[in-house]
């Protein structure tokens, strides 16, 4: 699946080395929060490299290998903290329901198909 234009600025203004060979999603909600992951990952000595940028069971997913201990960590706290917004414009969200998908979506978005939401 392609990035969208906001997404691969995201990785562009980080220079992440971000593995093509799997299916990234990043829901444009999520833009800001990454943008805090990734500069806490580097503040923290993280080498930039990435296997997979997803959504799974509403969450993020974020897969690489810590090339310093507790950047393990940083990542879990990012995790968790996806769970709260809104995959469409980053505001708080709850928990939504769709022919058996799980999203995060705010009132604004709770109408809104979990699957337009790159």
């Amino acid at each position: 699946m392609t990035l969208g234009i906001k997404q691969e600025e995201l990785l562009s203004k980080y220079q992440i080395d971000l593995d093509r060979r799997y299916n990234n999603t990043i829901p444009i909600g999520w833009i800001e929060m990454l943008d805090e992951l990734f500069s806490k990952l580097i503040e923290a000595g993280w080498d930039r490299k990435v296997t997979q940028i997803k959504e799974k069971f509403g969450e993020l997913r974020f897969y690489f290998y810590p090339n310093v201990p507790g950047l393990d960590i940083i990542v879990k706290t990012f995790e968790d903290k996806s769970s709260k917004l809104c995959y469409y414009c980053g505001n708080p969200a709850t928990t939504e329901s769709e022919s058996s998908w799980i999203s995060y979506r705010c009132e604004e978005h709770k109408r809104t198909s979990w699957r337009d939401f790159e």
